[in-house]
């Protein structure tokens, strides 16, 4: 990311504050689902668990086309220090958000075993996993593996869809 004596007086505290509300966003998210008897680690009902994963299919084309974008416009665009930060800060929360997606889509495939069958549970763990390396290697990623990670991330929602679109 642009450093903050090359971007407008603010810019960085306005993003670090939207970095601590998504954050923040995130942990009442999981904390009224803890409140609300949702274990992670047990199994879902089945109608519920394919009704996420309905969903979560639409969303992960959405997200995955909109990193793929953010990313190619940041390496390509001509833009100021100020534009380049915010579209840095949206491509990270725009990975972070699929890689909580990858991670719930994982949890409510192996509640649906056998309808999801072990290798399609088994790509949803891998996407996660990458983009989990990609959220802790983000100063040192390249175009072409958010790009091949977005792709990924397609094709496995394409595989969704035929199982449960």
């Amino acid at each position: 990311m642009a450093s903050s004596e090359n971007t407008s007086p603010g810019l960085f505290q306005t993003l670090v504050l939207a970095a601590t509300l998504t954050a923040a966003a995130r942990l009442s998210r999981a904390w009224r689902e803890r409140q609300a008897g949702v274990d992670p680690t047990e199994d879902e009902p089945r109608d519920v668990a394919e009704a996420y994963v309905q969903d979560a299919i639409r969303t992960l084309q959405t997200e995955a086309l909109q990193l793929r974008t953010t990313h190619v416009l940041l390496h390509t665009a001509e833009e100021g220090d100020d534009a380049r930060a915010v579209r840095h800060f949206d491509g990270l929360t725009t990975l972070q958000r699929l890689v909580d997606l990858l991670q719930r889509t994982h949890q409510r495939l192996l509640s649906l075993y056998p309808a999801a069958t072990p290798e399609l549970a088994e790509t949803a763990r891998a996407r996660y996993t990458d983009g989990l390396g990609l959220v802790e290697a983000t100063a040192t990623v390249a175009q072409v593996e958010v790009d091949a990670f977005a792709a990924a991330v397609l094709s496995f929602a394409a595989e969704l869809e035929e199982a449960f679109g």
